[in-house]
């Protein structure tokens, strides 16, 4: 295959249709300094879509999701009945991913990792008596449920009709995070078209979420080991 041909497949499978267009506004962190980026959608239609902020320095970062579940039921309608905690289990997956939990970097053993992983998940079902902070999302003041620990944390905002929006945290504070709106210009995506993989393709290499050391493990991840 020559050069030419090479490029044009390229360029066709960068062009591949990968979800339609959210059928849902999107929110994103306002006015946020620093870098930020498309982290996933989910599903064709979509059901959720992620976006990450991280600091110019990389020592803290944010990633949002706008959880559609009215998509998601079309998919799968036996799927989710408890939104708030469908969303807490949902953002309870990046959690586990990021920062000082992320399996890549903390220091335990297999068995150990089972155990934060079922520690995390049994939270998110414990959603609805996380204690509560203040955001302000789209110029309005709500108040989230905010659940934290080893250095980062879980939100999850039920204010916003058909959509619940949901954080996951590491080193930053969750208290007064502003959400707006986004058209994904910031982003490098425009959610008025299809999400191609050219789109999912634009990050960079200091777009990612901040990777804590995970050895010696947190404190808070000693803590729970010690007593299980």
């Amino acid at each position: 295959m020559n050069e030419r041909m090479m490029g044009e497949r390229l360029g066709e499978a960068s062009a591949e249709q990968v979800a339609k267009a959210p059928s849902f506004p999107v929110y994103g962190v306002a006015a946020w300094e620093g870098p930020r980026w498309l982290e996933s959608v989910g599903g064709d239609a979509p059901s959720e879509v992620w976006l990450g902020h991280v600091t110019p320095e990389g020592g803290e970062g944010v990633l949002v999701g706008t959880m559609h579940h009215a998509s998601r039921d079309l998919e799968d309608p036996s799927a989710h009945t408890d939104v708030l905690k469908a969303s807490a289990l949902a953002a309870s997956g990046r959690f586990l991913n990021a920062g000082s939990l992320d399996p890549q970097v903390v220091s335990v053993r297999a068995e150990d990792a089972e155990k934060i992983r079922r520690h995390v998940e049994d939270q998110a079902r414990r959603v609805a008596a996380w204690p509560r902070v203040p955001w302000m999302v789209a110029g309005v003041q709500v108040q989230v449920a905010v659940w934290r620990f080893a250095g980062g944390w879980i939100a999850v905002c039920d204010a916003v009709r058909d959509a619940p929006v949901v954080g996951v945290g590491v080193a930053a504070d969750p208290v007064g995070l502003q959400l707006e709106v986004v058209d994904g210009t910031a982003y490098g995506v425009d959610f008025a078209s299809p999400t191609t993989l050219a789109d999912l393709r634009r990050r960079t290499p200091e777009m990612a979420m901040p990777r804590p050391t995970g050895d010696p493990p947190h404190p808070d991840v000693q803590a729970l080991l010690a007593t299980l």
